[in-house]
């Protein structure tokens, strides 16, 4: 029976030997000292992903008349999806009074003081690469622009374009 018990601590302790030993390798191998390097790619973003353009009112403007609203298009000219928070709108008047036209010629004696615009639109939208949408494909109030009746003579703004600029956030 001696000899039994004595095979019996034995075993135990050589078992606890060997468990705690294996611990200590363990141990020692998530401890020991390494260097490297390593790097992750981070892609850029487009500042041109977006055209906006819109061909305005389908109606003329004229002064007092009311507003009268437009569709917006926006194209993602990037090769990669983009998201498209807010698109903020604003008459184009070249850094004076006088309203210019699309591609910022002035229209003398028309004031960018007698247009109301819409200033943004919330869109909050993400478009497919190399696709053009509207606002009137998704449920979204389109802006509007109306002529304002100041009480004098605006003959100057008869038979003109003034210029919307857009820019956007993406968020």
């Amino acid at each position: 029976m001696k000899h039994q018990l004595n095979r019996k601590v034995v075993a135990a302790a050589l078992t606890a030997g060997l468990v705690f030993g294996g611990s200590g390798i363990a141990v020692a191998w998530f401890t020991e000292g390494g260097s490297g390097t390593g790097s992750a790619h981070v892609g850029t973003g487009t500042t041109t992903a977006f055209t906006i353009t819109t061909t305005g009112p389908s109606t003329d403007l004229t002064p007092g008349g009311g507003p009268q609203s437009f569709d917006i298009s926006i194209q993602n000219s990037s090769g990669a999806d983009a998201h498209i928070g807010t698109i903020f709108m604003a008459l184009d008047s070249n850094g004076s009074d006088a309203a210019t036209s699309p591609g910022s010629v002035d229209i003398p004696g028309c004031l960018v003081d007698w247009f109301t615009l819409t200033p943004s639109v919330t869109v909050d939208q993400t478009i497919a690469a190399g696709t053009t949408v509207n606002l009137s494909d998704y449920a979204i109030t389109e802006p509007t622009i109306a002529m304002t009746a100041f009480g004098g003579s605006q003959d100057s703004c008869q038979d003109s374009s003034p210029g919307i600029l857009f820019t956007t956030s993406g968020f």
